[in-house]
């Protein structure tokens, strides 16, 4: 029996971080101004090092998920997770529609599975996007609903 070859790919992490750092350090930002504004007091050092400190966690807090829900693309099919987390390996000739949806407002794929009814969700916000739609490609065709729902990353126009 030969071997099954996946590609895997997993979540941007920078884009990922960025935005929950913006809106952490925002809300954090305004409690210490508020918490300022209360007291009549300035902000302390502990404070601003708090800050800081709460920005280097959500690094380490954010690894964790982007290390762990990476998913597969194979001959068998796609390896994914539905709306409550669960992996489940669905079958190319199984999905059948593909339509975009952000979910926790970052843009995914929500993927109908024929004989499921709980949807599927694939990541868009992916280090190898394009990588992705290639895989997709050789594997399952380009005319799979999958492969023409993925957005591909635009080309830099060349003038001559």
């Amino acid at each position: 029996m030969t071997p099954v070859h996946y590609r895997r790919f997993r979540y941007a992490f920078w884009p990922l971080w960025r935005t929950q750092l913006s809106v952490c350090m925002a809300l954090i930002g305004t409690t210490l101004v508020l918490k300022s504004v209360w007291t009549g007091q300035p902000i302390q050092r502990p404070d601003l090092l708090l800050h800081v400190g709460m920005g280097l966690l959500m690094a380490v807090a954010m690894a964790g998920p982007v290390l762990a829900f990476r998913f597969r693309v194979g001959p068998q099919g796609l390896h994914t997770f539905d709306a409550r987390g669960r992996w489940q390996t669905l079958p190319w000739a199984a999905i059948r529609s593909v339509e975009p949806a952000p979910l926790l407002h970052f843009p995914h794929l929500r993927l109908q599975v024929d004989g499921e009814a709980r949807r599927f969700w694939l990541p868009l916000m992916l280090a190898d996007l394009d990588g992705l739609h290639q895989a997709v490609v050789e594997t399952a065709g380009a005319a799979h609903p999958l492969a023409r729902a993925l957005p591909r990353p635009a080309r830099p126009a060349y003038r001559s």
